[in-house]
């Protein structure tokens, strides 16, 4: 059940993400960086953190790096406690 959950939170994640690249390339309307870390918090860090690389995305915000690495710390602690 579990793993079902963060594969899911992992795509949404990850089209969320991918969205908001395209919307910047094109000068749209773009996602604020706050939903990006609330989808982090819910499971979705393992997408964005390997999209950020791929796809050259928010790879120069420095706040948004932290944070982001932050919220892998979190879980990886988290996975390793339960021993998930």
């Amino acid at each position: 059940m579990f793993l079902k959950y963060i594969i899911l939170i992992n795509i949404i994640s990850g089209l969320f993400f991918i969205i908001d690249k395209i919307n910047s390339i094109h000068k749209k309307y773009r996602i604020s960086e706050f939903v990006l870390h609330i989808l982090e918090l819910f499971g979705g860090i393992f997408s964005i953190i390997c999209l950020m690389f791929l796809i050259r995305h928010k790879v120069s915000k420095f706040r948004f790096y932290i944070y982001s690495y932050f919220i892998l710390f979190l879980w990886i602690i988290i996975l390793i406690y339960y021993n998930l």
